[in-house]
């Protein structure tokens, strides 16, 4: 159903393509579950590590400035910067705790909840050595289980290399883990209402258990549903310090189990007939001599494969937007001397994937004008909803990174339609900062818009209606705890 404001008199309700041949490769054709403009699957096959990919900004999907002048790179996990040979160990920086705050939020949300990741604490407690347990099963399944095998043919490695894997094979061998060993337990997630005291049975069970679970099965289908997004989560942040444990090519890598909500789970925005929901998934850092962060996310919960290969695992592009909120809340993150060009860097990286998308629209609905007229769009179309997420999630990222930084310059009219079109559909619903985000460009087209104009009346009417369908939104117990939580996305 199309959805349009017949009060609206705007020339604006259209979009100029601009196409160009690099955004073309961060859009392709992914599983039915991962947003439309995901990287392209055939510029993202496994590669062979190589000394290049030692924090290259040039290979990053953004580079940043951040703290105290440390680069901060948000990288595919394929650009993952490979270990360090010079024996020594660095930490995380200390002004970079917002990492740590990250999975202490993790922790937070579902605290009073019994989880996998406490029964792995209470036995490493009791003296149990459950990191030698996952590194057994890891080894069994390269030795002996033909889907192993067939992973370590994937990955160029030998069963042997288990206790050598550069970071990105590790990270990699994890997701061929949980794809192979793992099951969703959807009847675990049947409640009406977001709760956080729900529990899954996989909440008694440590990771051990949970790859055991699948270990047996000849298939994906035979494997017993067992674990929703946390218990995976934290059974590949398990799997990870257990491969950590063995393997010194690993000491300067760290993960930490993040949760996201709304547009940022799914890269669209949330239907009114959805819940507000939440999504757990785990975050890698690699750090250098020098203090600097390399940040790539994988979703154990998500990850399949397509002949072999691994898809719907490496979504640091699709999370790189709760990457940077979480930053933006932090005391002496993005300093004033480098704002300006974190700002411009931020900005590039989204429009280039916004005019990526749009081209591909304007040639699937061709107009006589050669420009894209969203009334024409379906919009049930996944480019287009990609788009309007894309759009608000820029806004709200720019908005809570950049401050007074942040200003018209970098709001390309395409932006403004995209956000505009999803105010104006009844059928959406916006979680915080979406709110936030949608309801700041409303203002400003308002503001820029005379007065007593039907423009400007229908913008008013269409805040107003934004406004009143967030209202039931606003009282689910998920949405309370957001709004209390200051800069959680």
């Amino acid at each position: 159903m199309q959805h349009t404001h017949p009060e609206l008199h705007t020339s604006g309700d259209f979009i100029d393509p601009a196409p160009t041949a690099a955004t073309q490769r961060d859009i392709g054709h992914v599983a039915s579950h991962i947003p439309i403009d995901a990287p392209a699957p055939q510029d993202r096959h496994t590669v062979k590590p190589s000394p290049e990919r030692i924090f290259n900004p040039e290979t990053s999907l953004v580079s940043l400035e951040l703290f105290s002048r440390r680069k901060v790179l948000f990288v595919a996990l394929d650009d993952f910067p490979v270990s360090d040979t010079s024996g020594h160990t660095y930490q995380i920086p200390p002004e970079a705790k917002v990492f740590n705050d990250r999975n202490k939020r993790f922790e937070d949300i579902f605290a009073g909840t019994p989880t996998s990741l406490l029964v792995d604490q209470r036995q490493l407690e009791r003296g149990t050595d459950i990191y030698k347990q996952v590194h057994d099963i890891a080894r069994y399944f390269l030795v002996y289980d033909r889907r192993g095998q067939q992973v370590c043919q994937e990955l160029s490695i030998e069963a042997s290399d288990l206790d050598s894997l550069e970071p990105s094979q590790a990270i990699k061998l994890i997701g061929h883990l949980m794809h192979s060993l793992t099951r969703y337990e959807t009847s675990a997630i049947t409640l009406p209402e977001y709760t956080h005291s729900h529990h899954a049975r996989a909440d008694d069970m440590g990771t051990v258990s949970m790859l055991r679970n699948g270990l047996d099965a000849k298939t994906k289908g035979m494997i017993e549903p067992l674990g929703v997004c946390r218990n995976f989560a934290n059974t590949a942040a398990t799997v990870f310090a257990s491969l950590k444990h063995f393997n010194p090519r690993l000491s300067n890598v760290y993960t930490h189990t993040a949760v996201g909500y709304g547009g940022s789970i799914y890269g669209n925005i949330t239907k009114v007939t959805e819940p507000l929901s939440s999504h757990a998934w785990v975050d890698f850092f690699a750090v250098d001599q020098q203090g600097n962060l390399a940040i790539t996310t994988v979703d154990p919960t998500w990850v399949k494969t397509d002949e072999g290969s691994l898809k719907g695992f490496d979504l640091t592009y699709l999370r790189l937007g709760t990457h940077l909120r979480n930053l933006a809340v932090q005391e002496r993150v993005n300093y004033a001397s480098s704002k300006a060009r974190n700002l411009e860097r931020l900005s590039k990286y989204y429009m280039t994937r916004i005019k990526g998308l749009t081209a591909r629209l304007a040639k699937q609905y061709p107009s006589t004008d050669g420009r894209l007229h969203l009334k024409n769009v379906d919009d049930n179309d996944p480019m287009l909803q990609a788009a309007m997420y894309r759009s608000v999630d820029y806004i709200a990222t720019a908005t809570k990174f950049g401050g007074g930084a942040f200003d018209s310059r970098f709001v390309d009219q395409s932006v403004k339609q995209y956000v505009l079109h999803a105010a104006k559909s009844p059928d959406f619903m916006f979680s915080p900062v979406e709110y936030e985000a949608v309801m700041t460009v409303l203002r400003g087209m308002i503001e820029s818009t005379p007065p007593n104009s039907d423009k400007h009346a229908s913008l008013e009417k269409i805040l107003v209606a934004v406004s009143s369908r967030n209202v039931n939104h606003r009282r689910s117990h998920l949405y309370r705890y957001l709004e209390k939580n200051e800069g959680a996305p």
